[in-house]
């Protein structure tokens, strides 16, 4: 890393270098063991927070003068208004049979309460007695942390909440109150990894607020036990108070918003405490500033990620709901970055199935699963948004409103009345963030391409994703996990997994510390048009003294053709193209392969290279001690599945690539064919 220290500056910048080692200082000294020292007298550590409040006393005070909050009845919403509520009981069963739900993807059998410093992925057991500043939780490869926080996160609280609004089950409110209270023994403050991250303190302070509501009216709801909890929520408002600098300074991303929502959230709905109002006050400003440094002017996100830009919809949908409840008025500085981040979102809304491309870093995170619709379909997410915003709802009637209604917002007598489903523009830019779509009948394209102001998570400048009618064709690998098994680590967020072109095997930046990445690649937009269709013309120079041009053509039938154009090279060097599908049937030989969709469509797939070139697929490789893996799709975080790669390659200076995919109708012959058939206005971009 020493070596790297003066291109982490430059790609960084000197203040966050700054803030960075403060806190690496901080985190060796006994500087955190002082300023949060914990401990198991949890009541002691607690006192001053509640202030003259006995804690014997908190239930009574929170029975009498609640704070606000935005369920719409005392279990939530009406047994009705539960989508596929057969489903919800039975996960719900699960919970209490001692399974969880391990990034809406995963049902591990664990204890009943759950080893909350267990991995349900390896059975390993992580430090719980000792201060959390003393804890590495990166320190172990393959041992993925997350595993761990994901079941202290306490999501599963929203699948027992639903099951009791359609039931009033009681079991599901004992099963609540069972897993806060063993988690409270089990985690003193600051001790174990489970306190080593302010936003998985945030979103678990969220998860209890809304399960102390859920089941306020439950027989297990006991004051003994509503004052316990209280107190948790107001040391855990405490302890993130005192993070809160880490996250804004030296990460700014999702955490610090999650982290200023939290604030905010315990400030509203516990008023009476005695710090109640500078929480109020820090989280709203410190939302505010968050929202309009993250959410660029185009309305997309920093971190260059579709599912953490659902994360920040999620907890804005919290707010506006929130402020509502409280009769809070809620500024211009909050509501503007969520109104443009909504229409970025709707924006990529490709799949029939609610799904936007697989795209950017993607941790499995579902904070609200309120409704009855699978972990990738953002309707739930994006029509609560557009209601609480107070938009014309984009979709008709269907499972998806029901998040809308845990969130008290009445969707009308008639939910088909107000409907908001525009025309999707033949080219779309959002230029900061550096996505650009193409839309011609039953397809649609999306393209990375612009200049990175803030880190990149991942290599993969001009990627490209390509949809046919909702149904994701070529696709983006997605992200597997931040802490992989040995062999796997470099591969998800490297450019060979993506649908673009790689020189020598190389990625298009260097590999920094953990998640950075320096000499940060740029990309350009050469030009664009509709007409004869869509096009694109974009490159970057990642690859200097190299140049990768690549142009992308939607045709009027849907059909695409991609010209990719490497030139610059002093010597020859191994230049690969590489396309990887999504969950599709392939068959055929090499020179044309053919997808068989969903719906039964038959796409051919055909892709020329110069002279010499090679031709490969491959499906599910896995790593070895000569090989990479190759031809992998994680659609879930912490799971691999296998998906077909084509790769061509050819060892030269220069080197053209065409690649053609659409419906046999309209399959050419030939790369020189499929360059004819291309519009006159593009030809600038050929040469």
């Amino acid at each position: 890393m020493l070596r790297q220290l003066p291109d982490i500056v430059r790609s960084h910048g000197v203040g966050w270098m700054a803030w960075r080692l403060t806190y690496l200082l901080a985190r060796r000294s006994p500087w955190f063991r002082w300023r949060l020292p914990g401990g198991p007298d949890y009541i002691s550590s607690t006192h001053s927070l509640l202030g003259s409040h006995d804690q014997a006393d908190l239930a009574r005070i929170w029975r009498s003068s609640p704070g606000p909050f935005f369920l719409p009845a005392d279990r939530g919403v009406p047994a009705e208004d539960v989508s596929d509520a057969s489903r919800a009981v039975a996960d719900a069963d699960a919970i209490v049979d001692g399974r969880l739900h391990y990034f809406q993807a995963h049902w591990r059998s664990v204890e009943t309460p759950p080893a909350w410093h267990r991995s349900p992925a390896t059975g390993s057991d992580w430090p719980a007695s000792e201060h959390w500043s003393l804890v590495e939780e990166l320190g172990r490869p393959g041992d993925d942390v997350k595993w761990v926080w994901e079941a202290s996160r306490f999501t599963h609280v929203f699948t027992l909440a639903r099951a009791y609004a359609a039931t009033g089950d009681e079991r599901y409110a004992e099963v609540f109150w069972q897993h806060c209270l063993d988690w409270l023994r089990a985690n003193p403050p600051e001790r174990g990894v489970n306190w080593g991250c302010g936003q998985e303190a945030s979103l678990r302070a969220l998860a209890w607020l809304f399960g102390l509501q859920v089941f306020r009216e439950a027989r297990a709801t006991t004051d003994e036990r509503v004052s316990t909890l209280i107190t948790a929520l107001a040391y855990h408002a405490h302890h993130i108070d005192r993070v809160h600098w880490y996250a804004r300074r030296c990460v700014r991303n999702n955490h610090a918003i999650s982290e200023a929502v939290a604030l905010w959230s315990l400030g509203t709905c516990l008023p009476w405490l005695p710090s109640a109002k500078r929480w109020r006050q820090r989280g709203w400003r410190s939302l505010g500033e968050e929202l309009n440094w993250q959410i660029y002017a185009d309305g997309s996100y920093v971190q260059h990620s579709f599912n953490y830009s659902r994360l920040v919809a999620d907890l804005g949908t919290w707010v506006l709901s929130l402020a509502r409840a409280a009769d809070q008025e809620v500024p211009l500085t909050i509501r503007q970055p969520l109104e443009r981040l909504l229409d970025f979102l709707l924006a990529h809304q490709f799949g029939a199935d609610g799904s936007l491309p697989n795209y950017g870093a993607n941790d499995g995170a579902l904070l609200f699963p309120l409704s009855g619709c699978e972990y990738r379909d953002f309707r739930p997410a994006l029509t609560s948004l557009t209601v609480a915003l107070g938009r014309a709802r984009p979709w008709p009637e269907g499972p998806w409103d029901e998040e809308s209604r845990w969130f008290g917002w009445p969707l009308g007598a008639s939910r088909t009345d107000a409907l908001e489903v525009p025309e999707p523009a033949a080219v779309t830019s959002f230029p900061e963030g550096g996505y650009h779509g193409l839309h011609q009948g039953p397809s649609r394209v999306m393209v990375r391409c612009g200049r990175y102001r803030h880190r990149p998570l991942q290599a993969d400048m001009l990627h490209v994703d390509f949809w046919w009618n909702g149904q994701n064709v070529l696709a983006d690998p997605g992200t597997y996990s931040y802490n992989p098994p040995a062999g796997w680590g470099g591969h998800f967020p490297g450019t060979a997994s993506h649908n673009t072109v790689t020189v020598d095997g190389q990625d298009q930046m260097t590999r920094g510390p953990r998640f950075m990445w320096l000499h940060w690649v740029q990309g350009e937009v050469l030009g664009s048009g509709d007409e004869d269709g869509s096009w694109i013309a974009v490159q970057h120079t990642g690859y200097s003294p190299a140049r990768h041009r690549r142009l992308i053509h939607l045709a009027n039938d849907g059909s695409l053709t991609v010209v990719d154009l490497i030139s610059g090279l002093e010597h020859a060097r191994p230049l690969t193209l590489q396309w990887l599908t999504g969950e599709l049937q392939l068959e055929g030989e090499d020179g044309q392969r053919r997808f068989h969709l969903a719906d039964d469509t038959v796409l051919e797939f055909c892709t020329w290279g110069d002279a010499g070139a090679s031709e490969s697929w491959v499906q599910g490789c896995e790593p070895g001690p000569e090989a990479e893996p190759r031809g992998w799709l994680a659609r879930h975080y912490g799971a691999v599945e296998p998906a077909w790669s084509g790769a061509w390659t050819v060892t030269a200076k220069t080197a053209r690539f065409v690649s053609w995919c659409g419906p046999s109708t309209a399959l050419p012959i030939s790369a020189d064919e499929v360059i004819q058939r291309l519009p006159d206005t593009v030809e600038p971009w050929l040469a």
